[in-house]
This record gives structure tokens, sequence and C-alpha cells, in this order.
């Protein structure tokens, strides 16, 4: 997979007070909404869902993407 740049450098730079990255590849965890209202609390920022916290992409799996925008939406 090809990242635009600016995207792949917030990862390379790695998780602070404004990227947070979530290893979820089938569904979203506790722990992912409670960085959405974490940042939505303070100036906003990224959460890069299926990155390990050390920057590894993992990914999402193709047919879990549509499910995991639902859950977010609701």
């Amino acid at each position: 997979m090809i990242l635009p740049e600016n995207l792949k450098k917030l990862i390379e730079d790695g998780e602070n007070t404004v990227v947070e990255f979530k290893r979820s590849q089938v569904e979203l965890t506790k722990d992912a909404y409670e960085t959405v209202c974490s940042f939505s609390n303070r100036d906003g920022g990224h959460i890069f869902l299926g990155v390990r916290d050390d920057g590894e992409i993992l990914g999402i799996q193709r047919n879990k993407i549509e499910i995991m925008k639902k859950q977010f939406a609701a």
C-alpha cells in the first residue's frame, strides 16, 4: 500500500499528543472511543487504525472496513 507522504510522515514520527495508533484490525476497541473523546476535548488529532504502537502498519481486514465505519458513526 502506498500512503500519501503527509500520512506516512505522521506515522514515522510516532505517537504524540495529536497522533494515536490503534491496532484495531477487525473492530473498534473501547480505547479507540476513549481517544476520540480525548481528542474532542483538546484540539483534535489523528487516529490511525491498523497501526501498532511502534508504527508498524498492520492494515484493516477489507471485509471489516464497512462494519468499522458503522461502529465509528454509531
